[in-house]
C-alpha cells in the first residue's frame, strides 16, 4: 500500500459524483481549469501527520493528509461564488462521509474531511477562481517485513 492508492481511491470516489470526471478532477494537474470547467477538483499530497508502530512483529500506522481543492468560477459577485461554493463543498462532503475507508481501499481503516481554509480568490492563466482547501486525514495500518 501506499499514498498514491490512497490518494487515487479518494480521486475515484470524487469522480463518481456527476459533477466530476476526468475533466475536471485530477490529480496535481491545475490545467483542467483552463478548460472552461464550471467546477473542478485538484487533489495534492498534504504531510506525512504521523508513523507509528502499532503491533508486533512490525504492524504499522501512517495518518495521511490529503488537500482537496474545490475551485469555483469567479464572475465578479462573492455572494455567487460563494453559494456556489457552499453547495459543491456539502455535495463533497456528504459523498466522501458515506466511504469511511474509502470505499475499501485496501488498509485504509479511517477516512474523514477533518477541516478546510477559508474560501479565497485564486488567479489562474486564463480565469480568476475562487478556491477552498478541505484537508482529509487518512489512516492506513500495514504490515511490513523487517529485514535485519
Amino acid at each position: 500500500m501506499s499514498y498514491e492508492a490512497v490518494e487515487s481511491g479518494l480521486l475515484t470516489l470524487i469522480r463518481g459524483l456527476s459533477n466530476y470526471s476526468a475533466t475536471n478532477a485530477d490529480r496535481g494537474d491545475y490545467r483542467i481549469l483552463a478548460a472552461g470547467n464550471t467546477r473542478a477538483v485538484v487533489v495534492n499530497p498534504g504531510s506525512i501527520i504521523s508513523r507509528d508502530v502499532i503491533a508486533l512483529p512490525r504492524r504499522v500506522s501512517t495518518e495521511w493528509e490529503l488537500l482537496i481543492e474545490l475551485f469555483i468560477p469567479f464572475t465578479g459577485e462573492v455572494s455567487t461564488a460563494a453559494s456556489a461554493i457552499r453547495v459543491d463543498r456539502q455535495e463533497l462532503l456528504d459523498h466522501l462521509d458515506k466511504y469511511p475507508t474509502l470505499n475499501g481501499v485496501a488498509n485504509v481503516v479511517h477516512a474523514f474531511v477533518v477541516g478546510g481554509s477559508d474560501p479565497e480568490i485564486w488567479a489562474g492563466e486564463s480565469s480568476n477562481y475562487w478556491k477552498q482547501t478541505l484537508s482529509m486525514r487518512v489512516t492506513e495500518n500495514i504490515n511490513t517485513a523487517i529485514a535485519e
